[in-house]
Order: C-alpha cells, then sequence, then structure tokens
C-alpha cells in the first residue's frame, strides 16, 4: 500500500510514530534493547527529523544492541586463543560461534550506518547534529571492522577514520571547545588513533588540545551538561598524561609501554567521575578549579 493511498484512506502516520517512540521510551525502562531498537527504527522510518530526546533512543537502543556482540564476540576470541591454535573441537565450535556473531555484528552495524545515510543525514541542518551521526557512523564502522581480518578489516577501518576524520575537522571549524559533541568526539578519536593506529604522539595531542582549549571555559556550559562534560575532561587528562611524549627512549618502546600502561589504566566510561587520584601541577588546577567543585 503506497503512502498517497494511505493518506487518503486517513492513514495516520504522525500516530504511528508517536506510538513507536512511547514503545521505544518503555522498552529501555524494561531494559528490553532488541524492542527498544525495533521501535526506534520505525519511528525513523516513518519520517521527520529526530529531536534531541529522539536522537539519544536512537543512540541509546544503537548502543545496547552492539555492545552485548562485541563483548561476546571478545570472549569467544579469548576461547579460541586458550586452544593455542590446534584444531581441536573446542576450537571448531567456536569458530563457528564467533562466524555467526560477527554476522549479527555485520547486519547492526550496517544498519544503523545505513540509517544515519539514508534517513537521518538528508534530514539535518544543524551542525552539531551532523557532527553527532558522523561520529556515530564512524564509531558503528570500528565495531565492525573490530571483527573482521585481512583486507576487509583494512576497509573497514579506513572508512571508520574517514569519518573520525570529516567530524573532526567540521568540530574543530564550527562547534566551541566545550561542546559535547565536540569533546565526546574528541575523547573517542584520540583513544582510537592510539590504541589502532598507535600513533602516540598525534594521540598525546588530540588529548592535549581538546583537554587545553576546553578548560578555560567549560564553566560556561548548562548545568545539565556539567557533569557529562567533566567526565570527559577526566578521560582527556588521564589519555595524554599516560601519552605523554618521554624523551631519551626509542618510538617504538615508547608506544609499547605506553600501550601496556594504557590497558592497566584504561578508563571505563561507566567509572564514576573523580579527581582524587590526580596529582595536578597548578596550572591545571586553576583550569578545573570549577570542574573539581562538584567532586568536594
Amino acid at each position: 500500500i503506497n503512502a498517497e493511498y494511505m493518506g487518503i484512506m486517513g492513514y495516520n502516520f504522525q500516530m504511528e510514530r508517536e506510538i513507536a517512540i512511547y514503545n521505544a521510551k518503555a522498552a529501555e525502562i524494561t531494559r528490553r534493547y532488541q524492542d527498544m531498537a525495533k521501535f526506534v527504527f520505525k519511528a525513523i522510518e516513518l519520517g521527520s527529523e529526530l529531536n534531541r530526546e529522539e536522537r539519544n533512543l536512537f543512540f541509546t537502543a544503537s548502543h545496547n544492541t552492539i555492545t552485548p556482540r562485541r563483548n561476546a564476540w571478545g570472549e569467544v576470541i579469548k576461547a579460541l586463543k586458550k586452544e593455542g591454535g590446534a584444531e581441536t573441537l573446542n576450537s571448531i565450535y567456536a569458530k563457528d560461534y564467533a562466524a555467526m556473531i560477527q554476522k549479527e555484528i555485520e547486519s547492526t552495524c550496517f544498519e544503523v550506518i545505513a540509517t544515519i545515510d539514508n534517513l537521518l543525514l538528508p534530514k539535518v541542518g544543524d551542525e552539531e547534529e551532523k557532527i553527532f551521526y558522523i561520529k556515530m557512523k564512524a564509531d558503528y564502522y570500528r565495531y565492525w571492522g573490530e571483527s573482521l581480518t585481512g583486507d576487509k578489516h583494512k576497509d573497514v577501518w579506513k572508512k571508520a577514520l574517514e569519518n573520525y576524520e570529516v567530524a573532526e575537522k567540521m568540530a574543530l571549524a564550527g562547534l566551541p571547545p566545550n561542546n559535547l559533541t565536540r569533546l565526546e568526539l574528541m575523547t573517542t578519536y584520540s583513544n582510537v588513533i592510539f590504541e589502532f593506529t598507535q600513533d602516540s604522539k598525534r594521540a598525546y595531542k588530540l588529548a592535549k588540545d581538546a583537554f587545553d582549549s576546553a578548560a578555560p571555559i567549560i564553566d560556561q556550559i548548562g548545568k545539565e551538561q556539567f557533569q557529562k562534560a567533566a567526565s570527559l575532561m577526566q578521560k582527556l587528562r588521564d589519555y595524554y598524561i599516560l601519552w605523554t611524549p618521554l624523551e631519551g627512549i626509542d618510538d617504538d618502546q615508547k608506544t609499547q609501554d605506553a600501550i601496556v600502561l594504557h590497558q592497566k589504566n584504561k578508563v571505563n566510561s561507566s567509572d564514576p567521575v573523580s579527581y582524587t587520584h590526580l596529582t595536578l601541577p597548578t596550572s591545571d588546577l586553576v583550569q578545573i578549579s570549577v570542574v573539581a567543585v562538584l567532586f568536594k
């Protein structure tokens, strides 16, 4: 049945869209994230640009759909490594299971990327929203690439890095340093550069520049965004401290040592915000004095 016929017959797209959004919120409360994703994608297909709340629903539904699959993939790969490359029954079962999970990761990532490209980005006029979606595309190319090997891995990873670079250029040109979307992008992008390209110098510069440019004006953002901004500033600072170049050491050794240290001290996004474990230079204490007030 085409849209014109449905309109003539009094079919109410707006009502169906509102029901889909309501069901997505209900599914989030009950942690039925597969259902949440289904409802959110249905609302997107029914048209109109997403508002901020709906955009967050799209992000949350997608994130909670892909994360269990990424975690499962990682556990299966660990199990395969324990087999030491031997062709045992366990390794055969693990490879089959890994292939099934990889297909689910690919399907989920492809759906998110296609939805952004075909249904969301064409309707967006706001620069910040464009950056949000392009960064999200990069994330899902990265998740997809994690489950691939060989040339396929390289091709998908290339697309991830290209999208991060586009988002970075747009953010630096169009968003203030204390903007949450920009801070989230720079936090993720610097970590990607460090962990996956092992370019510790560039990762350090990205994180340090992002922190230094935002710190003097971080107190100018709204109260409702301040806690999130403080958390991102904490991560940026943790990162650039870990990645600070060391003089007199071979570059390759610096990178390897930093990677080991980074894995030991990696900041998880669910960790509580705290500055208590850091010894801050005086200049940094002045810069983030407003942030520190939150944690007295």
